[in-house]
């Protein structure tokens, strides 16, 4: 199974799983070779951990788009607050 989750993050550009961010996954809901919602999310929740919610969760969402799976992702993750008056 980590084969299999770390060759997609290579395909998108990413670094493979630490041993910390595999044991935080429920490969018990995961099926190998299947291309799902479980997979998806469980690959977006690492990508998200890592920082790079923006380029890498939009190379995740294409590449599962082309497997045939319609995600989509609030990729517009951000810890900037924009809109108070500064006094």
């Amino acid at each position: 199974m980590r084969v299999w989750l770390n060759a997609i993050l290579a395909f998108i550009g990413t670094a493979s799983l630490t041993d910390l961010e595999f044991n935080a996954i429920d490969t018990d809901v995961l099926t190998l070779n299947t291309y799902n919602t479980a997979v998806y999310s469980a690959l977006s929740a690492v990508i998200t951990s890592r920082g790079d919610a923006g380029n890498m969760q939009t190379r995740l969402v294409s590449f599962f788009k082309a497997k045939g799976l319609e995600v989509s992702a609030d990729i517009a993750v951000s810890n900037i607050y924009l809109g108070s008056v500064l006094e």
